[in-house]
């Protein structure tokens, strides 16, 4: 297997989760996705983002979850790519992990 080093990431990957054959991986202000039986490269999230640091895949609403150095998570729609939502927080700290138990979405900070 090769890929196109055109496509790679620039910088250092901060964070990566894979749903099916996709591997969704993020670096400075992008989220690529590859299919992870060929390693070639698919797509790219179209909008502006930050610094994804962390992100969830939320199987049963068919999106992917990303916090960013904004401090809020954005909500994606796999199958678009689009902007589903933004759930806004007031935490101190950057999103450091997220974790979803039973449609409940749980987050970890910097001191968590």
């Amino acid at each position: 297997m090769s890929y196109d080093k055109q496509e790679a990431h620039k910088s250092q990957i901060y964070a990566m989760t894979s749903v099916d054959n996709l591997l969704y991986s993020s670096a400075a202000k992008s989220l690529k996705i590859w299919n992870i039986e060929t390693m070639q490269y698919i797509s790219d999230l179209p909008e502006k983002i930050g610094v994804v640091k962390c992100m969830q895949y939320w199987k049963e609403r068919n999106l992917l979850l990303t916090a960013s150095d904004d401090k809020n998570v954005t909500l994606w729609s796999v199958v678009d790519l689009t902007i589903a939502g933004t759930v806004k927080t007031n935490l101190k700290d950057e999103i450091k992990c997220m974790e979803l138990v039973d449609d409940k979405l749980f987050i970890g900070t910097k001191g968590t």
